[in-house]
Formats: C-alpha cells, structure tokens, sequence
C-alpha cells in the first residue's frame, strides 16, 4: 500500500467515525490497530478532525476562510480535502432530493389538473 493511500485510509477512519457519530474511544481504538500508536493516536485523531472541519468551513465560505489551501502536512492536507468532499457531496444531494420533491408535485399539479380539465370537458 502506497504512502498516499495509507493516508487516506486514515483519514477515512476518523472520517467515517465522526459521521457515524462513533465515540471517540472506539475511532482511537481502530486508529491504534491500524498502526498508530496508542499515546499518539489522540493527537492525530484531534488534528484530522479539526482538519475536516478546517475543509467544510472552507467549502462552505467557498475558500475564504482558507486562503492558502489545504495545510502543508499530507495528512491533514487530505483530511481538509475529505471535509470540502463532503460539505459538497451533503449540498448535492439536498439539491437531488429539492429536484425529486418538486418533480413530483409537479407531477400531482398537472395530474390534478388534467383530470380536472377532463371532468370538465364532459
């Protein structure tokens, strides 16, 4: 496994665990079995998290709260970029499911309406 993939992977665990809402002791506990150490896994977990939270922020103002980019560190470099990944991902399927809900009220409008014109047409 590549360095850049093992990052990710990281990333990904404490990324996961905060949206699944996992305590902390059980994302610290999957840090350490995957390889990090124990007295170290608290400050790394700390670090991502404010990491991704750095990264919705920065969606979320559309980068003005980031004007340099994502933290030097590739670490936390790739934990900001998983929290812009999913500010955005959260806002596209609020989008979708607008889209869907108005389709089909849309849909009902113009059922309702048909039928009434047919009634009346009688």
């Amino acid at each position: 496994m590549s360095e850049a993939d093992a990052i990710r992977r990281l990333v990904r665990l404490v990324s996961d665990g905060l949206r699944q809402k996992r305590p902390e002791p059980e994302i610290l506990a999957q840090l350490a079995a995957a390889g990090i150490p124990k007295d170290k896994a608290p400050e790394l977990f700390a670090a991502v998290k404010q990491a991704i939270q750095a990264g919705v922020q920065a969606a979320f103002t559309e980068g003005l709260s980031a004007p340099d980019g994502p933290p030097a560190d590739p670490v936390l470099a790739e934990a900001f970029r998983e929290g812009q990944a999913a500010f955005r991902g959260s806002v596209r399927r609020i989008w979708v499911e607008r889209g869907v809900v108005a389709a089909v009220g849309l849909g009902v409008v113009v059922a309702a309406v048909t039928r009434l014109l047919g009634w009346w047409g009688q």
